[in-house]
Parts: structure tokens; sequence; C-alpha cells
């Protein structure tokens, strides 16, 4: 639930907007926004597509075009917590996936958003958490939400894709608590100041180029430090145990690595995102879709 620190707006949970509804307000935060264009045969133009959540943990996904997205820009950036009102709420498109398993809401220029100074308790949002050797295990190989911690942040650097596109990529080192047990630690290669966590939410197992990697879909989502009370234990552990360790020169784990590109954390086009376990380097491949 949210935080009542400011008079409530009249609204309704995810769960209960139907098809073709036009008048509504849902009250919710913003997990992910993504930012492109598009072109056919109607035109062409700007495209926002962002992942909602309410305070019961249900998810939505909101698509909003041109001159509406310069309207509400300021608005929508990832945590903010707004009222929404009045969009269209239309049947998914069963050949893409999608958030909800049946609605997703068109942002025209008739909606409304407001903001709100409530602050969302994430505990019913980001939940569900295994660590990363279970998830390898798991049976359901689409639905995998993780929680771990950030070791290790290398510089952004420049690239060309094999598309000849110019991108921007930056190396991330994550490890969980099972990958800090015994001598493991040693081996990370550097460390932030503080502990930062992150969650990974519906996230799949796959095979990337031969190798297994966690991949990103279009209901992932990707949350920096959240505020859970998962999150701030396992930081307390980080710091108590000191387990993410300096050690100078990288390991030959590390010079074996394999990295992969996980695109659009905190907002850069792409990224290239790996994690440490039982001494081989995993990757995160997060897809702009």
């Amino acid at each position: 639930m949210s935080s009542n620190n400011e008079a409530s707006i009249p609204h309704i949970q995810i769960r209960q907007l139907k098809k073709f509804q036009r008048e509504w307000t849902i009250h919710v935060v913003i997990l992910r926004t993504i930012e492109s264009s598009y072109e056919n045969n109607k035109g062409s133009g700007k495209l926002l597509k962002l992942i909602f959540a309410d305070s019961e943990g249900e998810k939505i996904q909101g698509i909003m075009f041109g001159e509406t997205i310069e309207m509400y820009k300021h608005m929508l950036q990832k945590n903010h917590v707004v009222y929404i009102s009045n969009g269209e709420v239309k049947p998914i498109n069963p050949l893409y996936g999608n958030v909800h398993e049946s609605i997703e809401l068109t942002l025209t220029k008739n909606i409304s958003i407001k903001e709100s100074k409530a602050e969302f308790q994430f505990d019913k949002i980001l939940n569900n958490f295994i660590s990363i050797k279970d998830a390898i295990a798991n049976e359901d190989t689409r639905n995998i939400n993780v929680l771990a911690m950030i070791a290790n942040v290398k510089p952004m650097i420049k690239y060309v894709t094999r598309y000849n596109k110019a991108d921007i990529r930056r190396d991330i080192i994550i490890v969980d608590k099972e990958d800090l047990t015994g001598n493991e630690g040693s081996i990370i290669e550097g460390n932030m100041h503080e502990t930062t966590i992150i969650a990974l939410s519906n996230f799949k197992i796959s095979l990337y180029k031969g190798d297994m990697c966690m991949t990103s879909q279009i209901a992932s989502t990707l949350c920096i430090n959240p505020k859970i009370q998962l999150a701030q234990d396992m930081r307390e552990w980080a710091l108590s145990k000191d387990k993410i360790k300096t050690n100078g020169a990288p390991s030959r784990l590390f010079k074996n690595a394999v990295k992969m590109n996980i695109i659009d954390i905190m907002q850069a086009s792409q990224n290239s995102f790996t994690k440490f376990i039982k001494g081989t380097i995993w990757q995160l491949y997060w897809k702009n879709k």
C-alpha cells in the first residue's frame, strides 16, 4: 500500500479495469520507461512504452505517442508515483508478449496525469525472489526474480553493433549471497563504495550464442536499491560480513569472461551486464523492446 501523506484521489486497482473502459483513475508507480520511434503506413513518430504497478503489485503496460509524450514526459520518470485517468483500455495483441494477461493502456491526448507524493511500499511489487543457483534449475524459466548486489561497475564505452550502429555499453558485475560464501568473494574484481542492490523481475533463462544466460523480456523490470526489507537485509549482511573485496588485478576467471549486452539499464541505450556465479561468469541480456 502507499502511505497516507496526501489527500487520496478516488481510484481503482488495475484488476478492476475493463476492456474498452474510458473513464477510470489508477494510482501507480512507474517501473520502466522505453522511448523509441515508429514508422508504418500511417506515418512515423515517437513512441513511449511504460510499465506501471499498483499497491497490490498488479502490473500493466501503457503506450504513449507524439505530442502527449512531450506534454507529460517530465512526470513519467522511473519510480515516480502518479494518478492516471481516462486513457483507452485495450485488449493486448496475443502475438506479442505483455506484462498483463489481457489488457494494456493507450495513453492518448485525452488522458490526465497528476503527480502523487505518496511513497509506495514495494514489498508487494518486488517479491518471490530466488537465488541465482535456483534460477538456473527452476522449471519455470520465463518468470525469474533475482535480488543481487552490484559488486563492480566498469566505465561506459562506445562501440559499433553488428548492424553497424554506434552505441554505448557498461559492464556491471552482480552477485548474491550464495556467490559470496567461502573464498568466492575474493575473486570479485572490485567493489562499490556503498553496497548497491538490484532487483530483477520477470527475466527468463535462455541460451544466447551457445551460452546460458538470463534474458529480459517485455514484462521484465529492473530496480536499483529497491525500498524493500529483503534488500535492506542483504545490504546489512554484505556490510557486516565484509564479503565483497577489492583485490587489484582481475582473476583468470574474469580474463575468460564472456560479456553480453544489457540495454536500457539506468537509462543508457545499451550496457553489458555480467554476474559471477560458482566459478563462471554468468550474463544477463536486456533487450530494448
